[in-house]
């Protein structure tokens, strides 16, 4: 094709239209996506912030100790051997590990995969608003 071709197919109808249909729609769209992703981001973030408690913990915990019975398994955290850990340096402290497999799940797993999500969640919906202001 040589330039005059192209410019009369883009003098045509067929493609102005579009043109000025698409973004139209498409600005439509994308508001109404992102006004839509930060309230869903935001129940995310209210949602994992309610988790975040003994509370909960607890629920899930009492959930699997049901589930746990019905498979036919044991309902308790199995409890790992404590090891020393070599210190180089006098000025590190010393660091006792937790004995109990109950708090050491709970601070280690629960609560760590909660302070990731929560900051993830937190990051992004900080990112999603200052574009959503922008535009």
């Amino acid at each position: 094709m040589d330039a005059e071709s192209k410019i009369k197919t883009f003098e045509t109808f067929k493609f102005v239209c579009p043109i000025l249909i698409w973004p139209a729609l498409l600005s439509r769209t994308d508001v109404l996506g992102k006004k839509h992703c930060i309230e869903g981001l935001d129940n995310l973030k209210k949602y994992l912030g309610s988790q975040r408690s003994d509370d909960n913990f607890k629920i899930f915990v009492d959930s699997g100790k049901t589930l746990a019975r019905d498979l036919g398994t044991d309902s308790k955290f199995s409890i790992s051997k404590l090891r020393k850990q070599v210190r180089l340096f006098d000025y590190e402290g010393s660091h006792k590990p937790v004995s109990n497999s109950f708090q050491k799940f709970k601070t280690a797993f629960y609560f760590a995969i909660l302070d990731h999500a929560i900051s993830s969640v937190n990051e992004r919906f900080t990112l999603l608003t200052k574009c959503y202001s922008l535009f």
